[in-house]
């Protein structure tokens, strides 16, 4: 049944004002064109070329509310990534360790090549791939590539930001729906979505996981699941109770991957911030200009894991399970499976310059008094 009959379906209108109108943009732009070049586009810098994301002028400022984005910035992982992941899915769980990923090949001379076009339509053995990484560099804009590459393709998608509602890309447009909570609303929910659709779910923000009615689809209509989240056992651990596994990438590159309207800080502010705080792309061009406002917060962090001790110790035992226990550690370390073993994984700070700024506040603090430490 169409996704229109769904009696708490609304349409979303395009309007560059909001994110859900800024979706609706994408998709009569984009629906079923088959042409990258409407919402691709080359951009050339003095050091390489680029491919940027962009389908309308104020589209994506509208889709990501809050922020003075002009476009996103299309990094190579992601094909890369997406490669991976749909060769992974359509292995059906045969796939064994050190075989070669070769079920989709990434065209590298064509810089707006898009997998899904002319993909027959598959029916994965796992549930889902999550994506994880640290703050700041990408994720979501990976699945807004990806839901960009399937509305491209004609293909249906589903996009979760938030617990409560789901925006369903179909050839009738977008709509947003409300997730069920009655049984008889779950199988009116599962009846309106069409087959073979991914599901994109993004938990770097409000949803801390994956909403169960999407199990049901997975067993009705044979969606795959597509969630991007910071390593936190709360984004992850709903895949403990799914009918199938979830296969886990991880994105490594600390860099962001929008595009700045406004004018950036001059070279030598940004050249400073990274010998003081590393290469964040998002906190590099929103702090740069104004070092000695972001100084005092870093300096309260830093102090802060030297003073407690137990916070000190949950980040090093939590390194090796990958769970970042606190949002606020990205601004001094990260975690990230080791180099040539993603069973294990290790704290690394952004700069030298702050792991000695740290090593110099727990050598004070032994001198402390014994009631202040």
């Amino acid at each position: 049944m169409p996704v229109s009959a769904h009696s708490a379906a609304q349409r979303i209108a395009p309007d560059n004002t909001n994110t859900p109108g800024s979706l609706a943009c994408l998709h009569s732009v984009a629906w079923g064109c088959h042409t990258p070049e409407v919402i691709f586009r080359p951009m050339k810098s003095p050091k390489d070329d680029h491919t940027i994301l962009c389908w309308e002028r104020d589209s994506i400022p509208a889709l990501l509310l809050n922020t003075e984005m002009s476009s996103i910035l299309v990094r190579d992982e992601y094909p890369n990534a997406l490669r991976d992941i749909i060769s992974v899915a359509q292995c059906h769980g045969d796939l064994q360790q050190d075989e070669p990923l070769e079920a989709m090949e990434v065209d590298r001379n064509n810089r707006f090549y898009n997998p899904f076009v002319d993909m027959p339509p598959f029916s994965s053995w796992y549930l889902a791939a999550i994506v994880l990484g640290n703050s700041g560099i990408g994720k979501t804009m990976f699945l807004y590539y990806d839901l960009a590459l399937r509305t491209l393709a004609g293909l249906p998608s589903m996009l979760q930001l938030n617990s409560e509602e789901l925006f369903v890309f179909c050839n009738e447009g977008v709509f947003v729906l409300p997730f069920p909570r009655l049984s008889q609303q779950i199988i009116e929910f599962c009846t309106h979505i069409p087959h073979f659709v991914w599901v994109l779910v993004d938990s770097t923000l409000h949803p801390k996981g994956v909403h169960s009615t999407l199990y049901e689809l997975y067993c009705s209509h044979s969606a795959f699941i597509l969630q991007t989240a910071s390593p936190r056992w709360d984004c992850t651990r709903w895949r403990n109770k799914t009918p199938r596994p979830a296969i886990t990438f991880w994105i490594l590159n600390s860099c962001d991957t929008h595009l700045w309207s406004h004018q950036r800080p001059p070279e030598h502010q940004l050249t400073l911030w990274c010998k003081k705080y590393g290469a964040s792309a998002r906190q590099a061009y929103a702090y740069a200009a104004h070092v000695s406002l972001h100084a005092p917060d870093i300096a309260h962090l830093i102090r802060s894991l030297a003073v407690d001790k137990n916070m000190l110790t949950t980040m090093l035992a939590n390194a090796c399970s990958a769970n970042v226990v606190d949002e606020r550690s990205h601004d001094i370390y990260v975690i990230a499976p080791v180099p040539g073993d993603r069973m294990r994984h290790e704290v690394r700070f952004a700069i030298p310059h702050l792991l000695f700024a740290l090593l110099e506040q727990l050598e004070a603090g032994l001198n402390w008094p014994r009631d202040t430490a």
